[in-house]
């Protein structure tokens, strides 16, 4: 965005010196990669080889990681990026006091933005809630049991919900508040994504086999349907790059017209695996539920990390849903140093890259310390 001269920042409605940017986001990504790597190696270890590390239990390790992100969140003002982390818990806090559409302030793009990246975090969330109940059940504490808590099954269902139904309630005040239909249109994506995880909680739907009902069918039609829904509105009306006179002109991204072609094929791709994420279990014979929801995490990341950069580049480039009342943008004010362009491609690239590089560490030191002998 910014070497395009994208000004992300007023659109998102961010002060400048809050700003985590490039150097602060590499640098917190490395931190808290660098610390699941460790604690999942730890673990592991502790598993295979019977090797404690200070001679500590082995649930330490991820119980760790996860008080040391939970303290990141909540650290006092001057440390670990606090004016950002301010500007992040703000909005998700206008979004979830709205819990019916008429509570709050108007929806700016902010919260339309944010919500939207919360839908991509289903597999995140339902993770945290299990983490949760996998130590207060005491399991955690005795490797071997099952990690899935009986409560788990019902509530994963509805906690996949909660982020679909917020931006229902927003979509609802948009259309409130604006008068403009397409906002209907645009909450009825959501009304067929709720109804397909309505549909999976209530038959109990978690996997495509030979074994076929009337509900479970109209769950995965209904599924279908939603990612159909999902993907025309994001090339369509999220992007803008295919409209009723064809495909966009004016583009933000100059001389990488490619990639919006690449963007649109990818996204489809993108959006088979973020319909396994709204099933909280595994729904392809063959794979475990854990592999399914790695694989597929992974690549909505990767979707929702593109679809991003064009979300932005669209709603700077033509206001499509009237969020500012002009359409100028101020002129992003940038350093020397900044003015030479990084293709958006690149950044899917570096993405990708950093998410393969984390996934064939864990591989192979499971394989390695998987082939160890057990000390008896």
């Amino acid at each position: 965005w910014r070497s395009f001269g994208i000004n992300y920042l007023w659109i998102l409605d961010m002060d400048p010196k809050t700003e985590l940017g490039i150097q602060g986001s590499a640098s917190l990504a490395a931190t808290m990669t660098s610390f699941c790597l460790l604690s999942l190696l730890l673990y592991t270890a502790a598993v295979k080889t019977g090797f404690s590390f200070l001679q500590l239990p082995l649930y330490v390790w991820p119980l760790t990681l996860f008080l040391v992100t939970f303290l990141a969140c909540i650290a006092p003002p001057g440390a670990f990026y606090y004016k950002s982390r301010k500007w992040f818990f703000q909005t998700l806090t206008i979004i979830f006091q709205r819990v019916i559409a008429f509570i709050g302030p108007e929806v700016r793009f902010r919260e339309n933005y944010v919500a939207d990246v919360l839908t991509s975090m289903v597999a995140w969330i339902v993770d945290f809630e299990n983490t949760v109940l996998y130590y207060v059940s005491g399991s955690g504490f005795h490797p071997g049991e099952s990690s899935l808590h009986p409560k788990h099954v019902l509530t994963a269902h509805i906690l996949t919900g909660i982020p679909y139904y917020y931006r229902v309630q927003e979509c609802i005040r948009r259309y409130y508040d604006t008068q403009d239909k397409w906002q209907l249109v645009n909450c009825g994506k959501y009304l067929t994504s709720l109804s397909a995880i309505c549909l999976a909680s209530l038959g109990n739907y978690v996997k495509v086999d030979g074994h076929w009902s009337v509900g479970k069918a109209v769950w995965f039609t209904m599924l279908i349907v939603s990612t159909l829904y999902c993907y025309c509105w994001d090339i369509a009306c999220d992007w803008g790059y295919i409209t009723r006179k064809g495909i966009r002109k004016q583009i933000g991204f100059i001389n990488a017209r490619w990639f919006y072609v690449f963007a649109c094929i990818t996204n489809f791709i993108g959006r088979i695996a973020w319909a396994f994420t709204i099933t909280p279990y595994s729904i392809i014979p063959g794979l475990g539920a854990q592999t399914t929801k790695t694989i597929a995490g992974t690549i909505e990341i990767l979707r929702r990390c593109q679809w991003t950069l064009l979300r932005v580049e669209y709603e700077y480039m033509a206001n499509p849903n009237k969020y500012r009342s002009i359409k100028q943008v101020p002129i992003l004010l940038t350093f020397e140093n900044e003015t030479e362009q990084i293709h958006p491609m690149r950044a899917t690239i570096v993405a990708g890259g950093n998410l393969v590089i984390v996934a064939i560490v864990v591989i192979v030191a499971t394989i390695h310390f998987s082939h160890l002998p057990h000390e008896t």
